[in-house]
């Protein structure tokens, strides 16, 4: 089963979906993120991908809800950004949001952040696999 890579740019992978917003070689599908739903039928992938993607996005509550409504049960949702202290966080000026370890919270079970305004930022619920500061880097996986 092919997973979905997001955001893939010039990065792209024959075992993926490959989806952009602009229509670059390789790339399977072009859509705006901030446009949802994503036109993907629901419980499609087994794990979706976005490196360096969801500090660029303008709506990151359609973005977490749609990445868990195209996801398999059990999928894998995995993340790279830059953690706000990092100079390339602020490098881009592309960049709308600048990311901490609890950026998260909002979409994980069990999280106070979670508990207190899940409901208010789509109402879907992860299981933290993995937040971790991984050089300039914070590295998210969630599971559906």
């Amino acid at each position: 089963m092919k997973w979905l890579n997001i955001g893939c740019g010039q990065c792209i992978n024959m075992g993926a979906v490959n989806l952009d917003v602009a229509a670059l070689p390789g790339v399977d599908v072009v859509h705006d993120l901030d446009v949802v739903p994503w036109p993907f039928a629901d419980n499609t992938f087994p794990e979706v991908r976005a490196v360096q993607v969801f500090e660029h996005v303008h709506n990151p509550v359609g973005f977490m809800c749609e990445a868990w409504r195209v996801l398999k049960p059990g999928g894998l949702l995995w993340m790279s950004v830059p953690h706000y202290q990092s100079e390339n966080s602020f490098t881009d000026p592309t960049h709308v949001r600048h990311c901490t370890l609890r950026t998260w919270d909002y979409w994980i079970e069990g999280t106070a952040l979670g508990a207190s305004h899940g409901p208010a930022y789509g109402g879907v619920k992860f299981t933290k696999r993995r937040v971790e500061w991984v050089g300039d880097d914070i590295q998210v996986e969630l599971i559906k």
